[in-house]
């Protein structure tokens, strides 16, 4: 064994082997999310605590505050349903964190067609029927599948946004409008889940998560949480008391 190997490990043995106040280490890094093409940062919180001889246990905590502002302008205009029968315009969206879920709020344009078939098929859009605006909310909740934070929405409301009166027919398209808007919705949800990397030169850690779900931060705040362990290594240890002198937690060895 090295030098720097055995200096290595005796750091990481009075990181994780001395008193209660010693036995955890924190740390924040800074990453991206895309919103339709758009780079948003959010910042990763990781806590490494004593779990085991050879096992670290791991809490990653993913800030999705800046993500949270910047849902409304990044989502307006997109379309959201575009079949034969209905195009959704989303106007406004918005998620605040409540408890253990997120809750969406938006307002959007429902377009809605009679629908040409041969068949069974769609063939084509025919005249307009109805131009609506609705008020829509979603409520979801996130659990973890292969080290990401995958949304599942638990709940949709759709309502006429406006004073105009509906008849019954016209009602009835706005709820075939709502069930398209929930598949639509939760095909959205399943293709953007969050997965929190750890930089280049914490890789080897390799953290399995198998717990987590939604957090509050702060008034309404949005937050996903993760949880789970690593297997400890003499490559886990360099890696983690290399980052740690980076951070200026350790003094560089010697």
């Amino acid at each position: 064994m090295s030098g720097r190997i055995g200096r290595a490990l005796a750091s990481a043995a009075i990181l994780f082997a001395t008193p209660a106040a010693s036995k955890e280490v924190e740390l924040k890094f800074t990453q991206t999310l895309d919103i339709r093409e758009t780079e948003v940062p959010y910042e990763l919180q990781v806590r490494l605590t004593e779990n085991a001889p050879a096992r670290l246990g791991v809490d990653a905590l993913v800030d999705l505050i800046a993500a949270q502002k910047a849902l409304s302008g990044a989502m307006a205009g997109y379309v959201i349903v575009d079949t034969c029968f209905a195009s959704v315009r989303v106007d406004r969206l918005e998620v605040l964190a409540e408890k253990d879920a997120f809750a969406f709020s938006g307002a959007m344009t429902a377009e809605i067609y009679r629908c040409e078939f041969e068949g069974l098929q769609p063939t084509h859009r025919g005249e307009r029927l109805l131009s609506q605006a609705i008020a829509v909310g979603l409520v979801a909740s996130v659990e973890v599948q292969g080290n990401c934070a995958v949304f599942h929405l638990e709940d949709i409301e759709v309502e006429q946004d406006g004073s105009l009166k509906l008849d019954d027919e016209q009602k009835e398209l706005i709820a075939r409008t709502g069930d398209l808007l929930r598949v639509a919705s939760e095909e959205l949800m399943a293709k953007n889940p969050i997965c929190p990397k750890l930089p280049a030169e914490l890789e080897s850690l390799d953290p399995q998560y198998d717990a987590g779900g939604t957090r509050e931060i702060g008034n309404g705040g949005a937050g996903v949480y993760l949880r789970g362990s690593i297997d400890v290594s003499t490559g886990t240890i360099l890696s983690i008391l290399s980052v740690l002198q980076q951070e200026g937690v350790i003094p560089d060895a010697p």
